[in-house]
């Protein structure tokens, strides 16, 4: 990732249309982004929350041409969740963020992984934040924003 071009700093990105997925109950939509998860190793990620209804989706960004969102179940405290959404045919969904070798680019990691840990998916692969990788390169900016 650091060695393209998306990396550069102040680098202007258009965002790829968002493809919205119908939900967890869609097996074949699922199954597709699937697949196409496979052939990935770092992807832009963030949970979304929506307000009063209390939806939650989560987005992914996977190139410059492709991004999805993908509605989320509500949080529960019950281990078996997982089993859940693996049984509406996204198990390959979030199988990719319990690899290890997989790197999520995220604004915010610790509230993707609070999302993930409320519906039972431990994610092992790497969390990285750029405002994070931008404070460590000029620790003095006097710009930072929290």
């Amino acid at each position: 990732f650091m060695a393209s071009p998306v990396a550069l700093a102040g680098a202007q990105l258009q965002l790829p249309p968002l493809q919205i997925l119908p939900g967890p109950g869609d097996a074949a939509a699922l199954g597709r982004l699937g697949a196409r998860l496979a052939s990935v190793s770092w992807l832009g990620a963030t949970f979304v929350a929506g307000g009063e209804t209390g939806e939650a989706a989560l987005c992914l960004v996977l190139g410059a041409t492709e991004a999805y969102c993908l509605p989320l179940p509500p949080a529960t405290s019950e281990k078996s969740q997982v089993g859940a959404l693996a049984g509406g045919g996204g198990s390959a969904v979030w199988s990719w963020f319990m690899e290890e070798q997989h790197l999520c680019i995220t604004p915010d990691a610790k509230v993707l992984a609070a999302a993930f840990l409320q519906r039972g998916i431990d994610s092992m692969c790497a969390l990285a934040e750029p405002r994070v990788a931008f404070w460590l390169l000029d620790p003095d900016d006097k710009h930072h924003t929290s």
